[in-house]
């Protein structure tokens, strides 16, 4: 896996908890000949019992959620892999109130370097542009500054 010739990927990690989100990410994943995605059928969180994503081992260049308002937790739940790796976070923060604060506070307490960038993808498919007004699908892009550890 390549991303503009310049950060390969040497494994990528799906992480889904919902059963039926794991059956499409399985059909679509089909059509990619590559055993470098794996896919963990887990929720990510610190709870009790809870996947961490601390407990993945391999290095960890990108990390992507868009896990309905349990951003911050799976995020605690990999503070150190963050550390460690300095991976590029893109991070929606438009399911709860505070998360456009609280999240970026969190990356910044984990690792200072991380410049934030802020990006709104238009809900709906196609040319229609009716839901322009609303803060659906903004995402934050934290990168780290220097080079990633890992």
């Amino acid at each position: 896996w390549q991303f503009h010739n310049r950060l390969r990927f040497k494994n990528i990690y799906a992480i889904e908890g919902n059963a039926d989100s794991v059956k499409v990410l399985e059909k679509n994943l089909q059509f990619v000949k590559d055993e470098s995605v794996h896919i963990l059928p887990y929720y990510c969180g610190t709870g009790e019992g809870e996947y961490r994503l601390d407990d993945i081992n391999d290095n960890v260049s990108l990390i992507n959620m868009d896990i309905e308002g349990a951003e911050k937790d799976a995020l605690l739940s990999g503070k150190k892999l963050i550390i460690r790796c300095r991976p590029i976070l893109a991070i929606c923060v438009y399911h709860l109130a505070d998360d456009l604060i609280e999240i970026p506070k969190l990356i910044r307490s984990m690792d200072k370097s991380y410049e934030f960038y802020l990006r709104k993808y238009v809900s709906g498919t196609g040319r229609h542009y009716h839901a322009v007004h609303k803060v659906n699908e903004l995402v934050l892009y934290a990168i780290p500054g220097g080079e990633g550890s890992c």
